[in-house]
């Protein structure tokens, strides 16, 4: 038989996420960060990077928890629950982004800083076609003598006002292809 149930380890980490955000991210604070240019409650951030969580699926030998995407899931909903402002899921995919694709200077670069909550990432996927699949990416990467020029809109990339590095998702001349892009 298959157990589906959480493990005493994962009940653990959803109850001290509760709890954590219910003290930590009250109404009031979810109200005042809306009104701030970056929409990130910095002090929150701070100490949810304490406690490890913006690096929840880092491996240990790269300084994150090494967790699974089921503690992500954990956590991120209870981040839900209380309607948590910020780049929270944005940083976790360009960070997983990162892990899976990245090179080992853009590792070197990023990972360590994303994990630490020094910078926040932000994907940027969605386009007007509201297609979620490789095919309908119609943002153009040109190869230049730079290295590549992206040409194109993105819609509704989350968390962007305060993210210092983008994983972009665009058509390049191999085909569909992410693009690291540091915030100027």
């Amino acid at each position: 038989m298959i157990d589906f149930g959480l493990s005493e380890e994962q009940e653990a980490l959803r109850r001290m996420a509760r709890d954590f955000l219910v003290r930590e991210c009250p109404p009031a604070l979810v109200r005042e960060t809306a009104t701030t240019p970056d929409g990130i409650p910095t002090a929150l951030y701070a100490k949810m990077a304490e406690l490890g969580w913006m690096g929840l699926i880092v491996p240990e030998a790269e300084g994150g928890l090494g967790l699974g995407v089921l503690e992500l899931a954990l956590v991120l909903e209870e981040l839900g629950r209380v309607a948590a402002p910020g780049p929270f899921l944005g940083s976790q995919l360009v960070t997983a982004a990162l892990l899976r694709a990245g090179t080992r200077t853009q590792r070197r670069t990023w990972v360590p800083r994303l994990v630490a909550g020094e910078a926040f990432g932000a994907l940027a996927y969605l386009e007007e076609s509201d297609r979620h699949d490789p095919a309908g990416i119609t943002l153009r990467a040109r190869r230049t003598r730079e290295g590549y020029r992206l040409s194109g809109t993105k819609l509704f990339v989350l968390g962007v006002p305060g993210a210092r590095v983008l994983v972009v998702a665009a058509r390049s001349p191999s085909g569909p292809s992410l693009f690291l892009v540091e915030a100027a």
